[in-house]
């Protein structure tokens, strides 16, 4: 049984690591459902997830995020947002961050780049 078990986290992780995906900000502009870069919307095409840039600083950086998160949900992809910090207060950084994706929490991984 416990062998059964690691068989099944094996195959899961392995599943997990192979997962492919794009990460996207406002320079990935999207219109009408498609991004306007050929090479983004072929990026795309592979892709088994998008994580969009929400924040930097206390800031929304990126006016497509909300149209790039939920043509890859409707397309059946994993989603997730980031944060950039820009080294300010982090609780007010955090706040910002929260208040832009708060409609994604528990849909989305929430991450962190700085």
């Amino acid at each position: 049984h416990t062998q059964s078990r690691v068989k099944s986290l094996l195959i899961l992780l392995w599943r997990v690591a192979m997962l492919k995906g794009i990460d996207v900000s406002g320079y990935q502009s999207i219109s009408c459902g498609t991004y306007d870069s050929s090479f983004v919307e072929t990026a795309y095409s592979g892709s088994d997830f998008v994580i969009a840039k929400a924040t930097q600083g206390t800031r929304p950086m990126n006016s497509y995020m909300t149209a790039q998160l939920e043509r890859a949900l409707s397309d059946g992809k994993l989603i997730g947002v980031y944060h950039y910090a820009d080294g300010g207060d982090p609780a007010a950084e955090a706040d910002a961050f929260l208040d832009r994706v708060s409609g994604y929490i528990g849909r989305a991984l929430l991450a962190l780049d700085y």
